[in-house]
């Protein structure tokens, strides 16, 4: 049985009603605010002394606190107003859906609508325009829901916008025990690992750049007199590369030396954490993906599926990449500064380019998925 639901799924009433709240609680807030500011000014004009000073302060810090309470909740009323406004269009138009449907004489169950292929009755003379007007609300409903969708996102993002850079970080980057915990453990593995090894780097070992590879001497130390040709940018990237470092004598044995031989023999593993830390990102993106995609009834589970697994695999390999590039440059930019500057320009680096690169890859996830609709379709 094939059907088509238009069923009204968030009302707009909601999220009204929440903003005019919050609206009234701005309000409250801000003139809470030009009170505290009343009296600051009043004890300044009339006091003067150590203690005044310290209450005239915490009343400026209240003041302070209040105003941007109050911003933000203007912001998050002003927000929820336009997620209102976009689910009331949606109901208008899924309401135009069924009454389409209705005009062109399919069957409706309230917001279901029944595709002429269900009935019994293999003499309707309508049938082709009946299933020809079927196929085409089906493509309408599709596309109402991807523009609902796209209003949940834009909510979010007004939602996340209003977080502080602690907060951000704290979700971005810190264990919360939620199922992204692994994919952030490993990241931070990743990053000590280079900051020890970078610093291990700085304290025994000098610069000394190879011939690169394709040269005929590759892997043989440069003469001084090809050294002094390099030029900056050449010698900026040759100090990335830890084969361009060796060890200053008599330092084996040292405590630098055996965190440099550790992370070294550990290369491997911290490599096969890399993947799999891009590998579980890219499948959290799916799994979101998924979840999106499950409060749209009119697409079925196979969509959902691919949708899903494309943009696992689109931003698992977006945000990997992304993160790859952001390094090399960021360690190069970093190389000014010796290798504690390589380490931090590498690892700033990366996370700036996996964020750049997962979302590239979300972007070409959703051009790939509007094809799976046609398939599926």
């Amino acid at each position: 049985m094939s059907t088509l639901d238009a069923k009204v799924i968030t009302e707009p009433s909601g999220a009204w009603n929440a903003a005019q709240s919050l609206t009234s609680i701005s309000t409250t807030v801000s003139t809470a605010g030009e009170d505290i500011s009343s009296a600051h000014n009043q004890v300044a004009s009339d006091c003067t002394s150590e203690t005044t000073n310290a209450a005239l302060s915490s009343l400026s810090s209240q003041r302070s606190t209040l105003d941007a309470l109050s911003t933000n909740t203007t912001s998050l009323a002003t927000a929820l107003t336009a997620f209102g406004n976009s689910m009331n269009s949606i109901k208008t138009r899924l309401a135009q859906v069924v009454a389409d449907a209705a005009a062109a004489e399919l069957v409706v169950s309230g917001s279901t609508i029944h595709s002429p292929d269900d009935t019994d009755d293999t003499s309707d003379e309508k049938y082709e325009t009946k299933k020809a007007k079927f196929d085409e609300l089906k493509e309408t409903l599709y596309l109402i829901r991807q523009d609902e969708s796209s209003a949940h996102d834009t909510l979010i993002s007004a939602c996340d916008s209003l977080k502080s850079a602690g907060e951000w970080f704290r979700d971005k980057y810190l264990p919360t025990g939620g199922v992204g915990d692994a994919s952030k453990m490993a990241g931070w593995v990743s990053r000590v690992a280079t900051g020890a090894h970078w610093g291990s780097i700085r304290a025994i070992s000098r610069f000394q750049p190879r011939y690169p590879k394709g040269h005929p001497n590759a892997g043989a130390f440069m003469r001084v007199a090809d050294r002094n040709k390099m030029g900056t940018l050449r010698t900026l990237w040759a100090k990335t590369k830890t084969s361009n470092w060796v060890n200053k004598p008599y330092t084996r044995g040292t405590t630098a030396w055996k965190v440099q031989q550790g992370v070294t023999k550990a290369a491997p593993v911290l490599k096969g954490l890399g993947y799999a830390s891009a590998g579980l990102s890219g499948a959290l993106a799916g799994w979101d993906q998924y979840k999106k995609d499950s409060a749209n009834p009119s697409m079925g589970e196979g969509e959902k599926i691919a949708r899903a697994g494309t943009q696992a695999v689109t931003q698992g390999v977006g945000g990997y990449a992304g993160g790859w590039a952001g390094a090399q440059v960021g360690m190069t930019i970093g190389a000014v500064g010796g290798p504690i500057g390589i380490a931090a320009g590498g690892i700033i680096g990366a996370a700036i380019g996996g964020m750049a690169g997962s979302k590239l890859g979300e972007s070409v996830g959703n051009a790939i998925n509007k094809g799976w609709h046609k398939l599926f379709g």
